[in-house]
């Protein structure tokens, strides 16, 4: 594979590589939820494509703070990429965005099962994934979860 020589193929690439990936999925997304019927040609159950769409943003977020390259380490580089591309579009991402980054990406990511957040001083932890509905919440704990300050 030949090196990328300009911030211009840079862009290109990552447009149509990384993101194009992120939107084709979208589609996909899309087309399931449009249809009633959720099997393949076989019978099997199809999915929603929730769980490689939270994979491939938190491996996107992972990727765009390396280039952004502003912090010494996966977390402070994700966490200024998250404050400065995120947080503008929903100020929550300010609040949650590094804390569900490193549950999905530690989690789903590496080992394809969400982590749990827990917190200090608590008796219950909030379970973390992605919902398999449309209308799931986004950047908040599961609907049975216990309601706290903290989301």
């Amino acid at each position: 594979m030949e090196r990328i020589k300009t911030a211009a193929a840079l862009r290109l690439w990552l447009d149509s590589c990384v993101l194009g990936d992120l939107r084709t999925l979208v589609r996909g997304i899309d087309a399931y939820y449009a249809s009633d019927e959720h099997v393949d040609g076989e019978g099997r159950p199809t999915g929603g494509g929730n769980f490689l769409l939270v994979a491939g943003c938190c491996s996107a977020i992972d990727y765009f703070g390396y280039i952004l390259n502003d912090g010494t380490n996966d977390d402070a580089r994700a966490n200024a990429f998250i404050k400065r591309f995120l947080a503008p579009i929903d100020s929550r991402y300010s609040d949650v965005g590094l804390l569900m980054w490193r549950c999905f990406r530690h989690g789903t990511v590496h080992r394809s099962w969400p982590k749990r957040i827990e917190l200090e001083g608590e008796t219950y932890s909030i379970a973390t994934g992605a919902g398999a509905e449309a209308c799931d919440p986004h950047l908040a704990p599961a609907p049975d979860s216990p309601s706290t300050p903290y989301w």
